[in-house]
């Protein structure tokens, strides 16, 4: 957004959020949106989505026809390269499209 302020996180949310993961670079940024006019004050202006897509494969759909628990589902779809919800989330934050509290405000209510 046009009021954007790039800043440094703190280590211990890289170390919480595991940005190294998702990110290699020495000096990670993210952004704060403190509000402006033209966002009327919001911080934000748009809209932007964060997304969770699980491809049905052979092993993933012989563990639902299984019945499964979540926990392996999970852990299957992550092996077999799902990118999660949060994950996509902290990449569009690390490009300065969201901030990190966005993220973390919509991904903790699933």
């Amino acid at each position: 957004g046009h009021c954007r302020r790039a800043y440094t996180p703190l280590p211990e949310l890289i170390a919480e959020l595991n940005l190294r993961h998702y990110a290699e670079q020495s000096a990670l940024q993210l952004y704060q949106a403190p509000g402006c006019n033209q966002c009327m004050q919001s911080g934000y202006s748009g809209r932007s989505a964060i997304t969770e897509f699980l491809a049905l494969s052979e092993p993933i759909r012989r563990l639902i026809l299984t019945h499964a628990d979540g926990t392996e589902l999970q852990r299957a779809a992550m092996d077999a390269g799902m990118v999660t919800m949060q994950a996509d989330g902290i990449s569009k934050a690390l490009q300065g499209v969201t901030t990190i509290e966005e993220v973390q405000r919509v991904t903790r209510e699933q």
